[in-house]
């Protein structure tokens, strides 16, 4: 079993002592941000919710359809099955890959950004954290045929494939499936591949303040996104989350 740490965090420098302390930008950290506490093991999306899609034929049928379209966005062709798995899974298609990132402050921001404030008053942020403990995946081929050979989680972080993934330090993690007991292997702090892992949740309360911190700090959609929907979500949010952030109301 990794070793495993909890921390409640209310403000930006606490989160960035437990990054100095566990020493996030030098070891090989991986860093995911959720609005919701995991219950058991983190799967992948074909393998959460609807048992009959999560089957390799299935996957390896999306994967092959979601080649097919690429040419329509000026996808360079080339690239190897992992990559476009990755590519395709940043885009939410269904895949045996779960998304983190390489940077703890990201990974925040996705957590905060996830958690509507006006829908749900009492949904923290959550950032979780695992100190993977063997060296990055390098793929053969990287042919969804290698890809269904591994027998055990692995990582790995694509070259520069994409714009979004490179802003957002785009990592991800392999999760192979069990054909005996027909289902994907999740992760939590029992993995193998897991030395250390750290949960960080943010009280509601807490979130806009988190968000205006990390705004100021170069954290935004114009950034993470750099689309237009996502300047005009910069926009929606500034006058939802911004204007009157519950921790600066008095009673």
């Amino acid at each position: 079993m990794s070793n495993v740490n909890e921390f409640e965090i209310t403000n930006i420098e606490d989160f960035f002592s437990v990054c100095i302390k566990h020493d996030f930008l030098y070891k090989n950290w991986i860093h995911r941000g959720q609005n919701q506490i995991i219950q058991g093991q983190l799967l992948p999306t074909i393998g959460r919710g609807e048992t009959s899609l999560a089957t390799n034929v299935n996957e390896s049928q999306f994967l092959s359809m979601f080649k097919r379209v690429l040419p329509l966005h000026n996808i360079r062709a080339g690239l190897m099955d992992i990559d476009y798995l990755a590519m395709g899974q940043h885009y939410k298609l269904k895949t045996r890959l779960v998304d983190w990132s390489l940077s703890p402050f990201i990974a925040l921001y996705f957590a905060c950004d996830n958690v509507t404030l006006k829908e749900n008053k009492e949904a923290p942020a959550v950032v979780y954290s695992c100190l993977v403990n063997e060296p990055m995946w390098k793929p053969d081929t990287g042919s969804f045929n290698e890809i269904e050979l591994l027998s055990e989680i692995k990582w790995y972080v694509p070259d520069f494939i994409d714009n979004r993934i490179y802003n957002q330090r785009g990592a991800f993690t392999i999760h192979p499936f069990n054909k005996q007991d027909n289902k994907y292997i999740g992760i939590d702090w029992n993995s193998v591949i897991v030395s250390e892992y750290i949960t960080m949740k943010i009280p509601h309360g807490y979130i806009s303040s988190f968000k205006l911190s990390l705004e100021k700090i170069g954290f935004s959609p114009l950034i993470i996104y750099n689309t237009l929907d996502a300047s005009a979500e910069y926009a929606n949010n500034w006058a939802l989350d911004y204007q009157s952030p519950p921790w600066k109301k008095t009673s």
